[in-house]
């Protein structure tokens, strides 16, 4: 997740832990906060510097998500890239993002969401 604060980006990695169970629900894990990163430009080089951090932190593998937004794409897929590797590495678009990007291009083409 990214939020603006003011002058400030703050990018936060989540993840569902297994330690954490809700006892309604045992097959239901809490999310976890994993780490938190400031920037003040949203650049492709401070979400590589994020990926590169949590590389170097042993986290090899990586399955994530994201809303979009281009820089964090790309930066997170420099250091985790999806293709051409032979380690299983997953990015997930949100379907709300990925949706309204579909229809604005559309939109863009003159193209009716409709079928006729």
């Amino acid at each position: 997740m990214m939020y603006k604060l003011g002058p400030f980006y703050l990018t936060t990695v989540t993840l569902r832990n297994p330690m954490f169970a809700y006892k309604s629900n045992k097959n239901k894990h809490a999310t976890t906060l994993a780490a938190v990163m400031t920037s003040v430009s949203k650049e492709k080089r401070d979400y590589e510097y994020l990926a590169q951090s949590l590389k170097s932190e042993g986290i090899a593998l990586l399955v994530y998500r994201t809303d979009g937004e281009c820089a964090l794409e790309s930066g997170c897929e420099c250091v985790y890239p999806i293709v051409n590797t032979t380690e299983r590495k997953i990015h997930l678009r949100c379907f709300d993002h990925a949706k309204g990007g579909i229809l604005n291009k559309l939109k863009a083409l003159n193209i009716s969401e409709t079928t006729k």
